[in-house]
């Protein structure tokens, strides 16, 4: 007992001065990275117990462009308890356009926990008709869900505006859970002038590999005269 009030301790004095440094979500306009154009943010946070951050002032967002080309979640998701129950839920909407097209989201995160704690991500994603075109859940925890930290949704199109509903959830009951950041990362599709110079370069790779063995059987031939 005495260990995990320790690692509650601990953990808090690190995260705290992450959350005060926060860069307000609901207050950001528009940010662009790669052909990618976010807007139309809004947040809200409920919480109970030792959890934070304890409102979207603490919560902050950045584009990235490593590994690939998206936006960036950050703060001190924290929960810890030593036999209640705390939690801190952060619910997240944004809209997200691009001109090419996007066929694939990549849900990262760093969750960790310790004892009998979760940390998770739920990915909710829209189109422009609200109906649900991709879902995801990334999450750490105790027993049988271990550690899943990354995962990729695959849609079922392309689609050039969608609006995407991020669930950022840390709960212990005794133990701790805690986050420090969430990257989204877009693939977009490739453009119709890409694609067909793609598909030419293929049939030159195979007519040229034709060409080589045919060679390889001409010669043989010869050489079994």
């Amino acid at each position: 007992m005495r260990f995990t009030k320790a690692i509650l301790v601990s953990a808090a004095s690190l995260l705290l001065p992450l959350m005060g440094q926060a860069t307000p979500v609901n207050t950001v306009g528009t940010l662009s990275v790669g052909g990618l154009s976010f807007d139309n943010f809004a947040c809200s946070v409920t919480k109970q117990g030792v959890a934070g951050p304890t409102s979207c002032g603490k919560i902050d967002v950045s584009t990235i462009s490593n590994p690939a080309q998206g936006i960036q979640f950050s703060s001190g998701f924290l929960a810890g308890s030593l036999g209640f129950l705390s939690f801190d839920d952060a619910t997240i909407n944004y809209h997200v356009t691009s001109a090419a097209g996007i066929d694939k989201i990549g849900l990262d995160f760093n969750g960790t926990f310790y004892g009998w704690a979760i940390s998770s991500v739920t990915e909710t994603v829209k189109d422009s008709n609200n109906n649900i075109v991709g879902f995801a859940t990334v999450q750490c925890g105790p027993g049988a869900i271990g550690c899943t930290r990354s995962d990729s949704i695959a849609l079922n199109g392309v689609y050039n505006d969608l609006y995407v509903v991020k669930d950022i959830n840390v709960s212990s009951f005794v133990g701790l859970a805690q986050i420090s950041y969430v990257d989204q990362t877009f693939s977009l599709a490739p453009e119709p002038g890409s694609l067909a110079m793609l598909g030419a370069g293929l049939l030159g790779v195979a007519g040229l590999l034709r060409r080589r063995s045919k060679l390889a059987a001409a010669k043989a031939a010869n050489n079994n005269v």
